[in-house]
């Protein structure tokens, strides 16, 4: 497994690190890296990883052999979004897609794996047995502090980045965003604030998105832990043992109508009938909106009008935000520049 975070969009996914060739990548592979270790598609991948690289849009029938890579940080971007690189190929992978985007196995899909970003105190009350990483990892870093102070508001422009702002919504606006058989949604956090709990379809797949309180934002303050509560989400399939189920909030927990039980953020029934049952869990990025809607500019956004959405017919309200937002932004530097040569002076 490979866990990746770009801080730059947000967006925080997770990945299996074998690779699966098509007799083209394979051969490509081997004429860049001869000593390549490969295995055959059969002895590499099991049932699970093909139902669900076929559930990705994966052609498992194509799949000749795999091998199994280490990811690491480029230091370049594609989209303001990091680049990865393998040690197999030393092909750049775009983090947001989990596709190879230059290089050797462009094209190439990994295939993605849930993850959430949530609080530690919802993980551990959850998992309290779960092994945690040591911030004792021999390198001289301040772990807990945000070096993008202020990154996240929501009214300043994107940065590093040269493509067409979406303007329907800000640009870093925090969304959910899903893919699932070529039908792309995001689901804006000011959207999920007021409502919690979210029940939606995307393509063939009946989805809940929840929502909740108590996470702070990485890219707030210099502290992380004084930073903005922003809250985590989970993103769950509503089909349960052959019933799909639909849920509420009832001021404490979120609840499933066809049977009372209370479920937490990670999907997992607290209480009721169904209490110990486990929700299939969604791939999902959490990430800001600019970054998305630049890989997937045909993202449906979803609109609840108890919660007052703004309307993506008419992305004048987006439009004029991101210009605020520049010129904004703008007047900074040239407010700084000036204070700099009158110092001098």
């Amino acid at each position: 497994m490979a866990v990746t975070f770009c801080p730059l969009c947000n967006s925080a996914l997770a990945f299996d690190r074998r690779i699966p060739l098509t007799e083209e990548a394979r051969q490509a592979l081997v004429a860049v890296n001869p000593r390549a270790d490969l295995q055959e598609a059969a002895d590499m991948f099991d049932d699970a990883f093909l139902a669900a690289y076929d559930a990705q849009g994966g052609d498992v029938g194509i799949l000749v052999a795999g091998s199994e890579a280490t990811f690491g940080v480029s230091g370049m971007l594609f989209n303001s979004n990091l680049l990865m690189f393998d040690t197999v190929s030393s092909t750049l992978w775009a983090q947001i897609l989990g596709e190879g985007n230059v290089g050797t196995l462009t094209g190439t899909e990994l295939l993605r794996l849930p993850a959430q970003i949530v609080s530690f105190t919802e993980f551990r009350t959850v998992f309290p047995g779960a092994p945690v990483m040591s911030r004792d990892t021999g390198f001289n870093r301040r772990y807990g502090a945000n070096p993008y102070v202020g990154y996240d508001d929501v009214n300043s422009p994107a940065f590093l980045f040269n493509g067409i702002t979406d303007g329907r919504l800000p640009p870093k606006a925090r969304v959910v965003s899903v893919d699932h058989l070529g039908e792309s949604v995001a689901y804006p956090f000011e959207v999920l604030q007021k409502v919690r709990i979210i029940d939606d379809r995307v393509a063939d797949l009946p989805l809940a998105v929840f929502w909740q309180e108590g996470t702070t934002s990485a890219l707030d303050q210099r502290s992380i832990a004084a930073s903005s509560d922003i809250g985590a989400v989970g993103v769950f399939n509503r089909m349960l043992n052959g019933r799909e189920l639909t849920f509420s909030w009832n001021g404490e927990a979120f609840v499933d109508d066809q049977t009372g039980s209370s479920w937490n953020l990670l999907g997992v029934a607290t209480s009721g009938e169904l209490e110990g049952e486990q929700l299939e869990p969604v791939v999902h990025d959490n990430t800001l909106w600019f970054a998305w809607a630049a890989f997937k500019p045909e993202t449906r956004i979803y609109l609840d009008a108890e919660a007052g959405a703004m309307d993506q017919e008419t992305g004048a309200r987006g439009i004029f935000d991101s210009l605020k937002a520049f010129t904004a932004s703008l007047w900074m530097t040239v407010r700084s520049s000036v204070s700099d040569l009158l110092e001098r002076a």
